[in-house]
């Protein structure tokens, strides 16, 4: 049953053969890095792998859904809206088990999907909320397999992070010792004997008592 309104086709006839593998022809938006996702069928089962890390995913999808969206995202104090696309693997309730995202060529998805019978989901010209809400609707232990190197910058904050919560501890750890030396030595100040005046009579000649 086709989700979000859009129509799901099982490849039309005479289209090409069924490709041993599927990959993505570039990045989920326009300039992005092409991912290093390479799908394939292993019987009725679908796994996708990303070389870069060597990880890979096996389910079984009710559907693909072929899906492009225009998204807003904050940048330099206003929103910047784009358009992202990919590919998800749903369940027979229409939740996402697995998002892929990337630009994946309608044709090549179609003959890749042919060979098992899966429907797929064409939602590239789909309203953008529409797209938004199917795509947002997770199964639970659903994932994410990007095919793309972990950023650069967010190592970078990792780190930066890391460096400041340890210069933190420092601080808070020499403020506290440096509490309880200057503490101690003030009750050990406070706690010596002081010298004690003279009292009157004990200059007085001996006889004799001050007046």
């Amino acid at each position: 049953m086709p989700y979000g309104g859009e129509d799901a086709t099982h490849g039309p006839a005479g289209s090409d053969p069924e490709p041993a593998r599927l990959r993505p022809a570039g990045g989920a938006a326009e300039g992005a890095p092409c991912p290093a996702t390479v799908l394939s069928w292993d019987g009725d089962a679908l796994v996708a792998a990303d070389t870069l890390s060597g990880s890979s995913v096996r389910l079984t999808p009710a559907t693909l859904y072929h899906y492009r969206c225009a998204q807003k995202v904050i940048g330099r104090g206003k929103q910047e809206p784009h358009t992202v696309g990919g590919l998800a693997a749903l369940d027979a309730d229409g939740l996402v088990l697995l998002d892929l995202p990337g630009r994946w060529e309608s044709r090549e998805v179609s003959a890749f999907a042919a060979g098992r019978g899966t429907p797929i989901t064409d939602a590239r010209t789909a309203p953008s909320e529409r797209v938004r809400a199917v795509v947002a609707g997770r199964a639970p232990g659903w994932g994410r397999l990007s095919g793309l190197p972990a950023s650069r910058l967010s190592r970078r904050r990792k780190l930066a992070i890391i460096g400041m919560g340890a210069a933190g501890l420092l601080v808070m750890a020499y403020v506290i010792t440096a509490g309880s030396v200057d503490g101690g030595l003030r009750r050990a100040s406070s706690g010596r004997s002081r010298p004690r005046a003279p009292r009157p009579d004990a200059w007085a000649p001996s006889g004799t008592r001050p007046r």
